[in-house]
């Protein structure tokens, strides 16, 4: 039977986008509260080891961070000027891959998870802007 025009099942489906939506307002306006610059990096199921990457920024320098799953532990990941941006886990959660901006040159970097060994793995006249991992093809 049909109610104003949609079948039960979808209704059921638009009551399960309207929970979902509620649920990412609700954490969107905890971190706000938590911090006017800070950003979500990832959707909190790509939490790797316990912990949620995420970018804050301060003044004209945008930082990455981690923070436990219960807000304990934030880590500066991060330091000097430039902006850093888009943080994504590698596959194992040992590294973690971003972009950076400085001088106006933009590139795909990659780290550790504690920040450290920090390289420059693409070099283009292209904004390269949102890193994302990716199996290797078999055979390579």
């Amino acid at each position: 039977m049909s109610h104003g025009g949609i079948s039960p099942g979808r209704a059921l489906g638009l009551g399960v986008a309207v929970t979902l939506t509620a649920v990412a307002i609700a954490l969107a306006v905890w971190l706000l509260n938590r911090s006017p610059t800070l950003q979500p990096a990832a959707p909190v199921e790509e939490v790797m080891n316990g912990r949620i990457a995420f970018v804050r920024s301060s003044g004209r320098d945008t930082e990455i961070y981690t923070i436990e799953q219960d807000g304990g532990g934030e880590t500066d990941l991060t330091r000097g000027p430039g902006t850093r941006s888009s943080p994504a886990w590698s596959p194992d959660g040992t590294m973690i891959a971003l972009r950076r901006v400085v001088g106006g040159q933009h590139g795909i970097h990659v780290m550790t998870a504690d920040g450290e060994d920090v390289r420059r793995i693409t070099r283009s006249e292209l904004h390269d802007v949102t890193p994302a991992w990716q199996p290797l093809p078999v055979g390579r």
